[in-house]
């Protein structure tokens, strides 16, 4: 029997709902429609349901202590994927989602880690959103984002569209 809260924070089973509101902007802080960013997330619990900053901001610590406390558990076994493979810490990387659900008292928890999110962009606040991540994951690993006609947003993009066919 599956469990009824299984696919909770899978966004391509929830588009499909009737209840469903698609955004057609991308601004970070807005707070409509069924898909936000952490930023209007952070600005809906201080300003619409009334939570102190310090509240706020500590579960925002929380989520990243969930979020360091999981990537070290899985360390070993990351280190293991990388010598198996011959690579070294300095030449890998991949990128990571986590969902984390947070009720009532804020307080998170962590449901799922996904190994291969999905980085395909159906709007555009998820255009921004991705991009800042694909933006950050390459300063991070060392290649240069200069703009938006720049050859690695050219490179990202073929990733991203090859990345996507082989989920297919």
């Amino acid at each position: 029997q599956r469990s009824r809260y299984m696919l909770l924070t899978n966004y391509s089973v929830n588009k499909r709902s009737s209840q469903f509101e698609a955004r057609t902007d991308d601004d970070y802080l807005a707070c409509t429609g069924s898909k936000w960013s952490l930023h209007a997330l952070w600005r809906h619990l201080r300003e619409e349901r009334g939570y102190a900053a310090q509240d706020v901001e500590g579960l925002e610590g929380s989520i990243r202590d969930i979020v360091t406390k999981t990537f070290i558990s899985a360390e070993d076994h990351i280190n293991t994927q990388m010598a198996m493979s011959k690579l070294h810490r300095t030449n890998c990387f991949e990128i990571w989602g986590v969902d984390v659900l947070v009720d009532s008292a804020l307080s998170p928890w962590l449901i799922e880690v996904n190994t291969a999110p999905d980085m395909s962009a159906s709007s555009p606040l998820d255009k921004a959103i991705k991009g800042s991540v694909f933006t950050d994951t390459y300063t991070l690993v060392g290649i240069p984002v200069a703009n938006s006609s720049s050859k690695s947003l050219q490179v990202m993009s073929k990733l991203r569209n090859n990345a996507a066919a082989a989920k297919a």
